[in-house]
């Protein structure tokens, strides 16, 4: 087999991937959205607990 045509073939099939993978995205588009969703309502109240947390500590070490 030459070099081109290994060449081809790894393009076609790199091709052929995307096109898969764009397909997946546009069939999972509304289950795609909702797990980014959650992980943003996760990092969020992650982050609010946090901030609540800190504030606690520091208002505990002020009244020592």
């Amino acid at each position: 087999m030459k070099k081109a045509e290994l060449t081809l073939q790894t393009i076609a099939i790199a091709i052929l991937v995307l096109l898969v993978l764009v397909v997946l995205i546009v069939a999972f588009k509304s289950q795609i959205a909702s797990l980014i969703e959650g992980f943003t309502d996760l990092i969020s109240t992650t982050t609010d607990q946090a901030s609540k947390t800190a504030s606690t500590i520091d208002a505990n070490a002020i009244t020592k």
